[in-house]
């Protein structure tokens, strides 16, 4: 371990041992999992957060393609109407009524002036839609890293002593099948319950029904959001298969709604404070989730699920085994 920590200094740059705490000032989360705790543990292990935070940016990074392709770098720029309308008014010009030119009417020139003003536009090349293309790779690195720094983020929760570089890749290599499997299906899930919202956000004014359907997206979107927080724990706590995994992360979504609604109001919070930070201070609020953001949602997540996880699922087994072993 030690041999870990001094190769991998990228990871643990902030791991250094300090002076010790101090008898009796051991943090027990578990026994006393609420807001108090939450804000102490987190200050302790900010380091380790932003080790942590490394991975799942750096973890992801056929993110980076989409990004550089978006950029509009790799993209052709071209002149052309802003305005949608302007196709059919460019129809009315060639127009001549009575022998006339419609060009001569001042109603035409006006909208002309109003709907022909030019904009630029990106059009994407080959090697736009290439990039595009690698991006999709995130689907296989996706589960692998959330799997890894779940298993971090779980061991800080539980007041173990964690060693980022190695703890990361012991849980990986012990999870790496139902990593991937997982992975997949929930980005698979994510983006089609992002596009389906987005779909119907465009689609509600011409039929109104679609705004219905926005609202059951949302709704459904909140309930995976739920789910999703307590399927990667027990992937890594537990021998369970995916579909067990999914039924109780359904129980839990239910069971745990105190603690799912405090985890979703402070994930809301922790992405508005980085907006605001990134409309104030640009380069700042553009650092932060290469930083400390994402790592600092995920434990979020982790400390609301796995207290839940712990009261439903570990503490019975245990108790069960004890009341056998009386008998």
């Amino acid at each position: 371990m030690n041999d870990d920590r001094k190769k991998f200094s990228l990871f643990n740059f902030m791991n250094r041992d300090g002076k010790g705490v101090e008898k009796g000032s051991e943090l027990n989360v578990l026994e006393k999992p609420g807001i108090v705790n939450f804000f102490i543990l987190a200050w302790r292990n900010i380091g380790k957060l932003a080790s942590i935070n490394l991975f799942y940016v750096f973890g992801n990074f056929p993110i980076f393609f989409a990004i550089f392709a978006m950029t509009g770098y790799t993209s052709v720029q071209t002149v052309s109407p802003g305005v949608g309308l302007y196709s059919a008014l460019k129809g009315t010009l060639y127009y001549v009524p009575n022998g006339s030119s419609a060009l001569n009417s001042p109603v035409i020139a006006s909208l002309n002036g109003i709907f022909g003003k030019q904009a630029v536009s990106q059009v994407p090349t080959t090697f736009t839609y290439i990039l595009y293309g690698l991006t999709l790779l995130v689907i296989f690195t996706s589960g692998i890293v959330n799997t890894g720094c779940a298993y971090l983020l779980r061991n800080m929760i539980r007041g173990e002593h964690i060693f980022v570089w190695s703890d990361f890749w012991y849980a990986v290599k012990k999870n790496i099948r139902q990593a991937l499997i997982f992975g997949v299906i929930d980005v698979i899930i994510s983006v089609l319950l992002v596009y389906d919202l987005f779909w119907f956000n465009t689609n509600a004014a011409v039929a109104p029904i679609m705004r219905i359907f926005s609202f059951v997206g949302i709704a459904m979107i909140v309930i995976y959001f739920f789910m999703r927080m307590y399927i990667y724990p027990m992937l890594i706590t537990f021998d369970l298969s995916i579909f067990k995994m999914f039924k109780n992360a359904v129980l839990f979504a239910i069971l745990g709604i105190k603690r799912n609604l405090m985890c979703l109001l402070g994930t809301a919070l922790v992405v508005v404070l980085n907006l605001a930070i990134y409309f104030t201070f640009m380069p700042l609020g553009t650092a932060l989730p290469f930083v400390i953001t994402v790592a600092l949602i995920n434990y979020i997540s982790m400390y609301c699920a796995y207290p839940v996880i712990k009261k439903y699922m570990i503490d019975p087994y245990y108790t069960e085994v004890q009341n056998k072993r009386k008998q």
